[in-house]
């Protein structure tokens, strides 16, 4: 989706131009984690005071809503891009309404469920609810592509909280931080919101289309749900392993979640990468292939199309895996000189996460591959596979080596899919598969 820049002349083959769509993919990918990450920065950069149990809470919000919303995301997507490729507008805003009013909902359920006992237990909700929200609302805005229109409001938001708490942020309680957060979230929710009201309202009857795309497509779901237990279950293991209850229920494990996130966080940039080469060179030689189907393109064509997709996935793939070994060797290379900061135990999660975090990049990226073309029972076994591997092995090692469950279970994940992958039957797949596998398009004939 931030792959609209390239359509642009000025910004093609520029620093400028590069740059912009590098920070555009940046927000569409991790705005939900990077926002409250720079929220927490600048209070504490400007002397407000930072709890245990506000970065509990915030952890929590992060972690629930992100395995609460990814089935649900998944299905959206589908659902997104069928009705993208129809140019219905009025049906994705319909279902815009519709996902809006469940997803508020559930998450305000979950929310009192979750920090029932905190003392600050409506702000917390509050803020449980606005991280759901919000990740939805930027689905939306990613999928008619104008990411680049929220930036710059997410940016004021960080100045004039530089200056906010350069002038009141001594004076802060918890209680205040937490408010704070989830105002800029609502704040960016209202921006968001009105991004996709002004480029996609038509009407105001809300529909709930996706209940019928997760009965048609019960694998993303699941899939989505075992991805991020096989992510998070180490992380779970320790907070009651290793866990300091920071607020009522709140577990948390400092030793280990800081050093893991933070080797996490250092492979965004391969990511990023991975998700702008897809959404460019690979997009058009994916969209070239199909129509050339739709088209009644001869099988030659249709096959030369083919090649040029193998050979664009090969050529991404290699990219992305050389960015992934560079920041592997830097942080390993780094990783001496934390004692100032770690301890031993956080220094070994730090060395065996990134490793862990290196397949887990190839993993996704094999997994978006594999979702872009519908092979979702591969991806499935994929996925259980790592949440297999992740929960055996956590269990066996618990905190004898910490962090190699999640390295095994990306490491085993992403040899099943790379052995699975397979393009060479994509054309007798697609045929076979009518009428379904093409339902939109207007006629298909096959002329061997």
């Amino acid at each position: 989706m931030a792959g609209i820049y390239f359509k642009f002349p000025f910004f093609r083959d520029t620093f400028l131009g590069a740059s912009l769509v590098f920070l555009v993919s940046f927000f569409e990918n991790n705005s939900l984690w990077f926002i409250p990450l720079v929220l927490i920065i600048l209070a504490s950069k400007f002397g407000v005071p930072v709890s245990p149990s506000t970065l509990g809470i915030l952890s929590y919000s992060f972690i629930v809503s992100t395995m609460l919303l990814g089935g649900f995301v998944l299905i959206l997507t589908r659902l997104i891009s069928d009705f993208l490729y129809l140019k219905d507008s009025q049906r994705i805003y319909e279902n815009y309404s519709g996902s809006i009013f469940l997803v508020t909902l559930l998450s305000f359920v979950i929310g009192i469920t979750i920090f029932r006992a905190y003392q600050y237990k409506t702000l917390a909700i509050w803020l449980f609810v606005s991280f759901s929200v919000l990740r939805l609302v930027l689905l939306f805005v990613g999928s008619i592509e104008k990411t680049h229109l929220f930036v710059l409001p997410v940016l004021s938001a960080f100045l004039f909280l530089i200056m906010f708490f350069r002038t009141f942020g001594k004076t802060f309680e918890e209680k205040y931080l937490i408010i704070i957060i989830t105002s800029v979230m609502n704040f960016l929710t209202f921006i968001a919101n009105g991004i996709i009201t002004r480029y996609l309202r038509s009407s105001t009857h809300p529909r709930f289309d996706f209940f019928r795309y997760a009965r048609k497509y019960p694998e993303l779901p699941l899939l989505a749900f075992f991805y991020y237990l096989s992510y998070w279950i180490d992380n779970i293991f320790m907070w009651f392993k290793k866990g300091v209850e920071v607020a009522p229920n709140i577990i948390v494990s400092p030793d280990y979640d800081f050093p893991f996130f933070i080797a996490g966080i250092s492979f965004v940039p391969a990511i990023i990468l991975f998700s702008l080469s897809i959404e460019t060179s690979f997009l058009k030689k994916y969209l070239s292939f199909f129509s050339a189907i739709k088209n009644n393109k001869t099988l030659e064509q249709i096959e030369t199309h083919l090649r040029e997709i193998q050979l664009s996935i090969k050529y991404i793939l290699l990219k992305t895996t050389s960015m992934v070994i560079i920041i592997t060797i830097l942080n390993i290379s780094i990783s001496r000189f934390l004692n100032k900061w770690f301890s031993e135990f956080s220094i070994t999660v730090f060395r065996i996460g990134t490793v862990g975090h290196a397949f887990n990049v190839i993993f996704l990226s094999m997994l978006s591959i594999y979702l872009y073309f519908s092979y979702y029972r591969e991806a499935l076994i994929g996925v259980s596979i790592s949440f297999s591997v992740n929960s055996i092995s956590t269990i066996i090692c618990g905190t004898t080596v910490p962090g190699l469950g999640f390295l095994l279970a990306f490491l085993s994940g992403s040899a099943f899919l790379l052995r699975k992958m397979n393009t060479k039957d994509l054309i007798f797949k697609i045929y076979s598969s009518q009428p379904h596998g093409l339902e939109k398009a207007e006629r298909i004939s096959w002329k061997p």
